[in-house]
């Protein structure tokens, strides 16, 4: 082909290219029916970019109520398949904002791709309460609603009635217009706004938060007098002025009302309506405190598309969230902008009142940090609607609703269970301790001659790191405390069988010559299975394990230590098994072998006993943690008393039987110990009728 041909081809094709735009692509999931302000926002910002060419196009996807029955079953799910996947197909997510924490992990942060001026415009208003998760910003509001009182001025004015200021006027007007108006039978005096979805949450939320003390206040805990007497007011309201149909009237229903004048107060999300009512925030249970849901639609950017992508994404971003089109949404759609400073502007207040939006109090719905949003909601409304509608009692209800997300933990001052087991524990360390000087007592020694003083040590040193594990379980269980449970027990046992298993080894009989294991090199020995754990806590702490919430239904949640969170940590956790479980059925065999050895017969009995009575609480541990226990203080319990029991049984049949048999000292017992200590008896060579048998 001639070069000429070539060279046209080349820069035709290069000209093709420079022209062609890029194409952006967002989703949005709305409620509404119409999805108008993202449309808008779309048709903008396309009319935007082609008068200042540049060569991009914004398409929006929108699934409505219309056309999307997943939207309405579950619209936190919907959306979050699609980012999960790390798909590259949207570029920019419209999202509602009650599930900012729960999106946070597939968005950008805009810090690093919008200017600081351009996040300013929002840092000062409500924007914060619902745009960050912790110090990152994941979106910028398209929008945001507010719930307020729509008043009926001519049945007020009929009435000579004043506008209400606070809850107890609303319920006392309401009652008196309702007698008043005792033939309307169609006459809805309050209605509440409680359907059986999400908006129900939103109206109990800030009904609670209205009964704060001041403006400043916090939301009031649930299960403080604040929080009772905005229930049992809900309830009045309900009883006096209105009925459980009319509260659980859907939202459609309630705007086709507003139409109408046949309402008294009606408390809806805020909108252009008819002008027989006067707008007002929400009262509260004292004048001038208030409060009001947010809601509303973010838009963030989609974390896994290219840089390149990002880039262009944040200039539709800016550009939607920009002071001159949220002004412009306010004029033409009369939705509300979370840039609070709009509402400054005389044009903005000449069509919209400027003072109802700077008199509203605003609070963001629940951010629950231990259960997903969806799960907090659904069962925030059930109890909601058990007080409402089946006459449960307030503390009863908002102890439910507190105990979604408390987690339940054992500490020294409460329960009464973890008091007890932990006096227990003391006490236990305490004889431990106090009963360790007889092992440095010369007259004594024979009664311990089993193990030399320092593997006598190295025992109860292990039964100390077994009541450890029970301290660790107080207060919050994180994951470092679960590891150490894990390297603790690991340990505890080492440094508990190891010296008895070591002992028996020495003194099987020298006649068996099949047992190869040199009985001099004690240390070695202890020190091979020390190294086997260090080996196996490594490994065990490059795991990522942390505690496991137990959801109890109704009931109080808890947190357990999960022994592994995958096949790794599975195989991982059946070695520790099986290297403890092979040492144990090793000492069963060489005790059998002893059985009859005189110098060794006592104790060699005892610790069989001692084995036994740990594999049957082995396996009473592995049932209780295979049932599902439903109550924080019975698992606690359950886990501790194994843990004590295994304890104290091992340190009563090994050691304390032994200072018993000292403090009781008998002539018999002192003259064995005298003609031990002058080196008068072989025990080597000692026959069983050397001595009766319940010596020593």
């Amino acid at each position: 082909m001639n070069l000429y041909y070539i060279i046209l081809i080349i820069i035709l094709y290069t000209q093709i290219c420079k022209g062609e735009k890029v194409k952006l692509k967002a989703i949005a999931l709305s409620y509404q029916d119409s999805g108008e302000i993202f449309n808008f926002m779309t048709y903008e910002f396309n009319k935007y970019a082609k008068a200042n060419n540049l060569d991009m196009e914004l398409f929006l996807n929108l699934y409505t109520s219309k056309n999307s029955s997943l939207l309405v079953n579950n619209y936190g799910t919907s959306l979050e398949y699609l980012m999960n996947k790390g798909l590259t197909d949207y570029d920019l997510y419209f999202y509602d904002i009650m599930y900012t924490k729960r999106y946070s992990s597939y968005l950008e942060d805009l810090r690093d791709w919008l200017p600081e001026d351009h996040l300013e415009l929002y840092s000062s208003g409500v924007a914060s309460q619902f745009c960050k998760n912790g110090d990152k910003w994941v979106g910028l509001p398209a929008h945001v609603l507010y719930d307020v009182l729509y008043c009926n001025m001519n049945l007020l004015n009929k009435y000579n009635k004043n506008i209400p200021k606070t809850w107890n006027e609303l319920l006392k007007i309401g009652k008196d217009i309702r007698q008043y108006e005792k033939f309307n039978n169609n006459l809805i005096i309050y209605n509440g706004l409680f359907p059986d979805y999400e908006t129900s949450l939103c109206s109990a939320h800030e009904f609670i938060y209205s009964f704060r003390n001041t403006k400043e206040s916090p939301f009031p805990d649930y299960t403080s007098k604040e929080v009772i007497d905005a229930l049992n007011m809900l309830r009045n309201l309900k009883d006096e002025l209105s009925d459980n149909d009319i509260f659980k009237s859907q939202e459609s229903e309630t705007l086709n009302s507003l139409f109408s004048q046949n309402n008294l107060f009606i408390k809806f999300w805020l909108l252009p309506t008819n002008p027989v009512y006067k707008v007002i925030p929400l009262v509260g249970n004292k004048e001038g405190v208030s409060g009001s849901t947010i809601g509303g639609t973010n838009i963030g950017i989609n974390k896994f598309i290219s840089d390149s992508r990002k880039r262009l994404a944040a200039k539709a971003l800016q550009f939607m969230t920009s002071k001159e089109i949220q002004k412009k949404i306010l004029l033409k759609l009369k939705s509300v902008s979370a840039i609070h400073s709009l509402y400054d502007d005389e044009e903005v207040c000449a069509a919209i009142d400027c003072e109802l939006i700077k008199n509203i109090q605003p609070i963001a719905r629940p951010n629950p940090k231990i259960v997903s949003y969806d799960l907090y909601s659904e069962k925030f409304r059930k109890y909601i609607s058990d007080f409402l509608y089946e006459d449960k009692s307030a503390p009863d209800i908002l102890n439910k609703i507190e105990n979604i997300e408390k987690i339940y933990e054992i500490n020294i001052t409460s329960p009464l269970a973890g008091i007890i087991i932990f006096v227990l524990v003391i006490i236990s360390l305490l004889m431990i301790l106090f009963t360790l000087p007889f092992l440095f007592i010369k007259k004594y020694k024979p009664y311990f001659r089993f193990l030399s003083t320092d593997f006598w040590i190295f025992v109860l040193f292990g039964l100390v790191l077994h009541l450890i594990v029970i301290l660790i379980n107080y207060g919050e269980l994180t994951k470092t405390k679960c590891q150490l449970r894990y390297i603790l027990w690991l340990f505890g046992f080492t440094f508990y069988f190891i010296p008895l298993f070591h002992s028996f080894i020495e003194n099987f009989p020298k006649e068996r010559k099949y047992l190869i294991i040199n009985r001099n090199y004690k240390y070695l020995f202890l020190i091979f299975f020390i190294l086997i754990d260090i080996i196996l806590s490594k490994l065990y702490l490059s795991l990522s394990t942390t505690p496991e919430i137990k959801f109890i239904e109704n009931g109080k949640n808890y947190r357990v230590c999960k022994l592994y969170i995958n096949n790794y940590g599975k195989y991982l956790y059946l070695v520790s098994l099986i290297e403890k479980g092979l040492i144990v059925i090793a000492m069963l065999i060489l005790a059998f072998h002893e059985w009859n050895i005189w110098k060794i017969l006592k104790d060699v009995r005892s610790i069989t006993v001692a084995i036994l009575i740990d594999i049957f609480l082995y396996a009473l541990y592995i049932f209780m943690i295979s049932i599902n226990i439903t109550h924080y203080i019975a698992f606690y319990l359950f886990y501790s008393l194994i843990i004590l029991i295994f304890v104290l049984s091992n340190y009563a049949i090994i050691y304390g039987v032994r200072i018993i048999r000292i403090l009781t000292n008998n002539d018999a017992d002192i003259l064995f110990i005298e003609a031990l200590s002058k080196n008068s008896l072989d025990l080597e060579s000692s026959s069983n009728e050397m001595f009766p048998s319940n010596y020593i």
